[in-house]
């Protein structure tokens, strides 16, 4: 627990124990020159190079995402587990989002999405 915050980690599935995909440690390097969507699809791409799963940024879900869509995101990220970057990239934006990352079986991918 991190002020506050929570997370739900399923460690099991029905093939057995697995490794949580967010344990993955990794660096990560941002600047404010592009949007935060654009940063979390970087570190989408990043995360699947690392983890050798297809992780996709799907958004916020909602019609409007003009707040998260101006908002910017510095990040300097070295050797951490994938959930603290995400963590410390979220609270750049606002400490209230909820982000969910969700496995699709039918596409064979991890989903990283924003809920306000």
């Amino acid at each position: 627990m991190n002020h506050g915050s929570f997370d739900i980690v399923p460690t099991g599935a029905a093939d057995g124990p697995q490794t949580p995909l967010l344990d993955t440690v990794m660096s990560f390097d941002a600047t404010d020159a592009v949007s935060a969507p654009v940063t979390l699809h970087r570190l989408c791409e990043e995360l699947s190079r690392q983890s050798g799963q297809a992780v996709v940024f799907g958004g916020t879900g909602l019609p409007m995402e003009s707040r998260f869509d101006q908002a910017r995101i510095v990040q300097h990220s070295q050797n951490q587990p994938a959930r603290e970057i995400i963590r410390q990239m979220y609270n750049q934006v606002s400490s209230t989002d909820c982000w969910r990352l969700l496995y699709d079986p039918d596409s064979n991918k991890f989903w990283l999405w924003v809920r306000w």
